[in-house]
Parts: C-alpha cells; structure tokens; sequence
C-alpha cells in the first residue's frame, strides 16, 4: 500500500517537472520571439531616424536657420537619439547571436 502511495507521489511529481519544463521553454520561446520583434523594429527605428536626423541637417543648413540655436540642439538631439537607437540595436544583435 505505502508502495503505491510512494509511487503516485513520484509519478505526480514527474508530470508537475515535466509540466514546469515545458512552461519555462514555451517562455523561453516567447522571450527569442520577443528579441526578434525587437530587433526588426529597431532596425526600422534607425532607419527612420536616420532620415528624421538628414531632414534636420538639410533643415538647419537653409540659410534662413543657419545657426539658429534651436534648431542646431535639435540636430544634435536626433543624432543622440539615432547613436542610441544603434547601441541598443547592438545590444539586441549580440542577445541575438548568443542563442
């Protein structure tokens, strides 16, 4: 009797590791989807910035804002934001890599 007893702990204990393996790899699946996406959309991300940042730049070089200080931080902003954007892109590329 203690036999079967023992035998239906370990058997429930079993189907709760294998329960609990699966869930962290369907987690562990979703996390690389996740890095991904994330990757894709930062590529975009700099892509898009870096058209925002040569729209600035053709922006201030206008005669008309040629050294407007306003204007020269905002460049300055953008080109921030894209080296940003790329160390984050990196970063993401290197989790990438890793797996």
């Amino acid at each position: 009797m203690i036999g079967w007893i023992l035998f239906i702990l370990f058997f429930l204990l079993f189907l709760g590791a294998i329960f609990v393996i699966r869930l962290q790899r369907m987690s562990l699946e979703k996390l690389v989807y996740n890095v991904e996406s994330l990757i894709a959309y930062s590529e975009d991300l700099k892509l898009i910035l870096g058209e925002f940042n040569t729209h600035l730049e053709a922006f201030n070089s206008m005669e008309i804002y040629v050294g407007e200080p306003v204007v020269e931080e905002l460049v300055k902003h953008s080109k921030f934001v894209v080296e940003k954007v790329n160390e984050i892109n990196s970063m993401l590329q290197f989790i990438e890599e890793e797996k």
